[in-house]
């Protein structure tokens, strides 16, 4: 049990330096969502989900250059479902005219009413003036891009997209996706829906990017070079050419030398905590039994557990940005693997024979 939660600490640590990056199951909930088993379409739904969780940041391979934010707007009236490819990627240009605060319960985020943990709406038109629901396209930050770029130093939750985000121009890149749900909705199959005046609620086109995967504030000068697949000679945009990471490496920390040294030091006195919980057990034990402490084992012990909670601290080191980011599941981890980590390497000495040997021939 005990060798079991130091894996634990272990894996938990490399999460969180991004060595482990396995977004399958993101708090409890897996990429096909939660999908009702007495639901006829089932299947389908959890096809769909699976393409709204995708995190893998697309590779400039992956990229359809020919789309533009007109072409995804389309035109009133014309049915577009098969005009774009799923497997492909896109990035548009436009601004945010919409930002929702927090999102809804979706079978894809296992219908959390957590706000950190659902998709965020936004709209982007071809002018600032443009009003929700009119002449826009659906893109969508989910729950494990946030969770990526916050573990590489960004903040995308809905209420810092808003503020920092809302009636810019933006660049946005992500995975194309078609919402076939929104079709009673769309205008691209309801002209009479068409139009932000409509009172009912309605939406331009049912492709969407989602997930987005980038998003980037521009100039009103800057402009955004679009390739021509049949023309070898057009420009490529550079922001194609670059492949992006697969797992983002975090931005430079903001931690200062003494908060390293604070975090390392605390690991190693809460490791030493940890340890210390097991010590109360073998007085207590002592005790009951009129049996003699070995106080020599239990001071090595606590130094071991606070060598080991020290090791947690330089692993945290390098995945923490900011000390701020120090939360009760660290304190947890600090502590486990003091009580686990001590007890494992003690385990390890008594069972290893050539250590055995080595200290019997010191004793003659």
């Amino acid at each position: 049990m005990k060798f079991k939660i130091l894996l634990f600490v272990i894996f938990y640590q490399l999460s969180l330096t991004g060595w482990v990056q396995n977004l399958e199951d993101f708090n409890g909930c897996p990429t096909k969502g939660e999908v009702s088993p007495n639901n006829p379409r089932k299947e389908e739904f959890e096809t769909k989900n699976r393409l709204k969780n995708r995190y893998n940041i697309p590779r400039s391979k992956d990229f359809d250059k020919t789309i533009t934010l007109e072409d995804m707007i389309g035109e009133d009236g014309v049915p577009d479902a098969e005009k774009f490819d799923e497997k492909k990627a896109v990035a548009i240009e436009g601004y945010v005219v919409y930002a929702a605060k927090k999102g809804s319960k979706e079978t894809c985020n296992c219908k959390s009413g957590e706000t950190y943990y659902t998709d965020q709406h936004i709209e982007i038109a071809l002018s600032p003036d443009e009003k929700k629901e009119g002449k826009t396209v659906v893109v969508e930050i989910t729950p494990r891009l946030r969770e990526i770029k916050r573990l590489a130093g960004e903040d995308w939750t809905h209420a810092y997209i808003i503020e920092n985000y809302l009636g810019k121009k933006v660049r946005v890149a992500g995975w194309l996706f078609y919402d076939k749900e929104h079709e009673k909705q769309a205008c691209s199959y309801h002209p009479e829906l068409c139009g932000s005046d409509v009172e009912a609620y309605n939406r331009q086109t049912c492709w969407e990017i989602h997930p987005v995967t980038s998003i980037d504030v521009l100039e009103d000068e800057d402009e955004m070079v679009v390739t021509n697949n049949n023309d070898p000679n057009a420009k490529v945009s550079t922001y194609f050419v670059e492949d992006p990471p697969n797992n983002p490496k975090p931005n430079k920390s903001n931690m200062k030398p003494i908060d390293y040294l604070v975090l390392i030091l605390l690991g190693g006195i809460l490791g030493a905590v940890g340890q210390l919980l097991r010590v109360v057990v073998g007085i207590k034990k002592s005790v009951d039994s009129n049996e003699k402490m070995d106080y020599k084992r239990t001071i090595l012990s606590l130094v071991l557990a606070f060598a080991v909670g020290g090791v947690a601290g330089v692993l945290s080191c390098i995945s923490m940005t900011d000390i701020n980011s120090f939360d009760k599941s660290t304190i947890f981890i600090f502590l486990a693997a003091g009580y686990a980590g001590t007890d494992f390497i003690e385990g390890f000495i008594r069972k290893n024979p050539t250590v055995t040997k080595t200290e019997s021939r010191n004793e003659e």
